[in-house]
């Protein structure tokens, strides 16, 4: 009988937890309705008009689009559908908003010259995000299509926290070189989430003072505070997280332990030996919970 019941909660938990996996996907979906009319239109996939206009065709704007009676109206509505950055893309016939979330990661719609929406899977697109701290690596993502086409998307996982810029390179379909769209996240306004796990680091002389292991648990949130009485560059192989702590300014490493096992922490720039080599400061072991 007990092993009925706790069969039965085991099972209500895990139909719990995939119903929140569910609703946390559905949420980052976009509903996006396409018509055939969008997609004939300067821009959409179905347009069979003159070859697109793009910067340094003679003649100016006004006179292109004289010669081109299609465009009439275009351009006319420069507004944000989804409260992102919105931009109008160079060969002036795509417009195209990108916006971010912690949840959702960095999500980008494309409309045609008139600002209606049409399907993102013929794009292509990456980003780098490059963070307002030092002490964070900079990420290369590629944006890939979602399920129904509506938007190309990417995570960016808990590596970089805001404030942080995104650099959007995208590929028009009739361009050869992609196109380059600069978009800034300011800092947030919630509190940080206080790591399970610290650990205050100190290099002296080109050691690790103290214990040259750290123990943590799969799934905690870990912060490595380091200090060093010399300039040197530290990394924590396996999360490929940087850390440049110098005289006076500490550095922090802060991360979520994902992954089990030993992964060392090595130095680079010590004035002591060859340049080149590697020295290991410290192993990280995540334990299975």
């Amino acid at each position: 009988m007990k092993r009925n019941l706790f069969a039965l909660i085991a099972t209500a938990i895990l139909m719990l937890f995939h119903a929140q996996t569910i609703a946390a996907a559905a949420s980052c979906e976009v509903s996006t309705q396409f018509s055939e009319e969008a997609e004939r239109k300067p821009g959409g996939s179905l347009n069979e008009g003159p070859p697109t206009v793009h910067h340094g065709t003679h003649g100016s704007h006004d006179q292109q689009k004289m010669q081109m009676p299609e465009m009439k109206g275009a351009h006319m509505d420069h507004n944000s559908r989804h409260g992102g950055s919105f931009f109008m893309a160079p060969d002036k016939m795509h417009h195209l908003e990108a916006t971010y979330s912690k949840d959702c990661g960095i999500q980008v719609f494309f409309f045609n010259a008139f600002t209606e929406a049409i399907r993102a899977d013929r794009f292509r697109a990456f980003v780098t995000v490059v963070p307002a701290s030092e002490d964070e690596p900079e990420l290369i993502r590629f944006l890939s299509p979602s399920k129904n086409g509506a938007i190309l998307e990417t995570g960016i996982g808990n590596t970089v926290t805001r404030p942080f810029d995104i650099k959007l390179y995208v590929k028009f379909p009739e361009t050869d070189e992609p196109e380059l769209f600069s978009i800034k996240v300011k800092a947030g306004h919630a509190a940080a989430v206080k790591a399970d796990t610290t650990a205050a680091l100190a290099i002296k002389n080109g050691n690790l003072v103290g214990s040259k292991v750290v123990r943590v648990k799969q799934g905690q949130t870990v912060e490595l505070r380091w200090s060093s009485d010399e300039a040197v560059e530290l990394h924590l192989h396996g999360y490929d997280i940087v850390a440049k702590p110098k005289p006076g300014a500490p550095a922090v490493m802060r991360f979520k332990a994902h992954a089990t096992g030993r992964y060392p922490v090595t130095a680079h720039g010590h004035g002591h030996g060859d340049g080149h080599a590697e020295n290991t400061m410290l192993y990280l072991e995540v334990h299975p919970n």
